[in-house]
């Protein structure tokens, strides 16, 4: 890991302790102060962070993970954010689905994925359009998962 994201947390973090940050994170502080090295402090090997980990410093850091991801490949703060937005916009200029569709789900899934990284990076991961097939399975998923959630906060 390049020490572009360690310099990036190093700063989120301000004068906030280690062990602090740490746990608003949700990891451990020795592996908070390797991520800020860019190294592996026991072995001095560059680090291999887990998808969850840079969910957690996203969350944190209030950071789209695919920027945070960007990062730990060793690309600036700044060309992370335009490789970000140009990867964006490119979805949503090869696929124009508000154009193609009038489903009101589709396009308040759209709508919705451009405020919530992870369902953004789900429609960025797509190599194509999906069909009306998938995206009815897609609504249907998204729906069952918005049930059980609303069960969940009532205890049900």
């Amino acid at each position: 890991m390049n020490s572009e994201l360690g310099k990036f947390v190093k700063e989120k973090r301000g004068q906030k302790s280690l062990r602090d940050y740490a746990a608003l994170i949700g990891i451990s502080h020795s592996h908070l102060d390797s991520i800020e090295k860019g190294f592996d402090y026991r072995t001095g090997n560059p680090l291999n962070l887990s998808g969850d980990v840079l969910d957690k410093i996203a969350t944190a850091t209030n950071t789209d993970v695919a920027i945070i991801h960007l990062m730990s490949k060793g690309m600036s703060y700044d060309a992370a954010v335009e490789k970000v937005k140009e990867g964006y916009q490119d979805f949503v200029r090869n696929i124009n689905l508000k154009e193609k569709t009038n489903d009101e789900k589709l396009i308040e899934l759209m709508k919705m994925a451009e405020n919530n990284h992870k369902l953004k990076m789900i429609f960025d991961k797509a190599s194509r359009a999906p069909t009306d097939k998938e995206l009815d399975k897609i609504a249907a998923m998204i729906d069952l998962i918005i049930e059980e959630d609303k069960h969940d906060d009532y205890g049900c």
